[in-house]
């Protein structure tokens, strides 16, 4: 993770479980997120997930 006063970037691993067509399913991905800081509110400014 890298951040100063105005911007955060976040890499992570992550796994999900869930239901498609009624049918159990799975999978894991990595994961980066870009936020920045606007007048004390963070907003993610972009999102990447890849399998």
């Amino acid at each position: 993770m890298a951040h100063s006063d105005d911007h955060a970037v976040c890499r992570y691993w992550f796994t999900w479980t869930g239901t498609i067509d009624n049918q159990p399913r799975s999978g894991s991905g990595r994961g980066t997120n870009v936020l920045v800081n606007n007048a004390g509110t963070w907003r993610m400014l972009h999102e990447h997930l890849s399998a």
